[in-house]
């Protein structure tokens, strides 16, 4: 081909094209839709690849093999029991057969599986939850000891005044958010968790405050019924929110009326804990879709009151910050800050471990005051302040 036969060529093809490039003075907009387009058509068909729930549930049951498989594999100490071992797993009762959604608000196509599709689900989400609390525990353990010297060096652990004094003397007004954990059934520590309130409201006479937490449950028609009920199973709680209340410290409920007022049958974790029985809404996943569940539900009470300073007091597992789904992670940490209530019991005649720090470092499980100037050994540890109160003795009977 010629040259001068090439340059017409190109020249008719451009005049041929020129409307529909510079229309509108847009050119470069019209290319990419006319190449889209022709793209499209040349992909190939590829059958069956249609979203469908049939489809949906058999990738439920194989994703709960899968994990399940990965467990096993897992050097952990305590033997494993097999998810499909727990009685409170069965279909049968499985408990969204009464509520297909439950707290799993932000999975909306939770409602339409079945019965067994839900259960494959927790089952596959607790397992690879179970498989990451181990790893996770197993690299917090070696960072602890890694920093023993530092931990026991640098510890603050003689308070100048009152434990719960001191506590409050550590929040700063910068700090928008405390979070307050305890360990559950341990009457004592109500008492002195209402001592740090007053300290609190002493250091804050003015700011607004309001206690949210677990131990109640989200929406003003359940309060009523809650608190009546808690007047009688657990009066020291419902003597904590008196105390709340007379310190102008508003109270608003965590928990969904759902995990509140239906508790489903005991389970265990594999693996995690082989003998002790607990609620399914207490394993990994459980505790992962609660914390969720909660900040969706502080996020709302927080529009109402904005600049309120908030307490969250709830279990001390859903708050430690060395935990990754943990509560506290969910918020700015410069304006969190987090306390830890325990008890100083003994446990087979020594004092009761009570978290990683513990286990990790025993020389500072009989310290009954623990805190660190440093915020990389505070994250590292979980919580800022940690207080251990020994059981009261008895008043003898006159």
């Amino acid at each position: 081909m010629t040259p001068l036969l090439t340059r017409t060529l190109c020249t008719l093809t451009i005049c041929l094209a020129a409307p529909a490039l510079f229309a509108q003075g847009k050119p470069v907009r019209k290319v990419p839709r006319v190449l889209t387009k022709a793209v499209k058509a040349a992909r190939p068909k590829v059958p069956n690849r249609t979203f469908s729930l049939p489809n949906l549930e058999k990738l439920l049951v194989q994703r709960e093999l899968r994990t399940r498989q990965v467990l096993e594999k897992l050097p952990i100490a305590e033997p494993l029991l097999l998810p499909d071992e727990m009685p409170a797993l069965a279909v049968n009762g499985w408990p969204w057969k009464r509520d297909p959604l439950g707290p799993y608000v932000e999975l909306p196509f939770f409602k339409r599986l079945s019965p067994e599709a839900q259960r494959n689900y927790f089952l596959a989400a607790n397992n690879r939850a179970i498989a990451t609390l181990w790893k996770q525990r197993t690299a917090l353990f070696e960072a602890l000891k890694a920093r023993e010297n530092d931990f026991l060096t640098q510890k603050v652990s003689e308070p100048t005044n009152n434990l719960f004094a001191e506590m409050a003397a550590q929040i700063g007004p910068e700090i928008n958010q405390v979070m307050l954990g305890e360990i559950h059934d341990y009457v004592w520590l109500q008492p002195g968790i209402s001592n740090f309130l007053g300290a609190l409201r002493a250091k804050y006479p003015n700011r607004k405050m309001v206690l949210v937490t677990e131990f109640l449950p989200r929406g003003k028609k359940n309060m009523l019924p809650a608190r009546e009920w808690m007047s009688k199973a657990n009066p020291e709680y419902e003597d904590l929110f008196k105390t709340a209340t007379r310190l102008g410290i508003r109270i608003k409920g965590l928990e969904s009326s759902y995990v509140f007022f239906h508790t489903p049958p005991q389970m265990e974790i594999p693996g995690v804990t082989p003998k002790e029985e607990v609620n399914m809404w207490s394993t990994p996943e459980g505790m992962r879709v609660r914390n969720a569940d909660w900040y969706r539900a502080i996020a709302e009470y927080r529009q109402e009151a904005p600049d309120a300073l908030f307490i969250v007091y709830a279990g001390a597992e859903h708050l430690d910050y060395s935990n990754l789904s943990s509560l506290a992670r969910r918020f700015p940490r410069e304006e969190t800050f987090i306390g830890m209530v325990y008890p100083y019991v003994l446990d087979e005649g020594q004092i009761m471990t009570c978290d990683p720090v513990d286990e990790a470092l025993p020389a500072l499980n009989t310290v009954k005051y623990l805190s660190w100037p440093s915020k990389e050994l505070r994250n590292l540890a979980g919580f800022d302040v940690r207080i251990k109160l020994p059981e009261p003795e008895k008043q003898e009977a006159k």
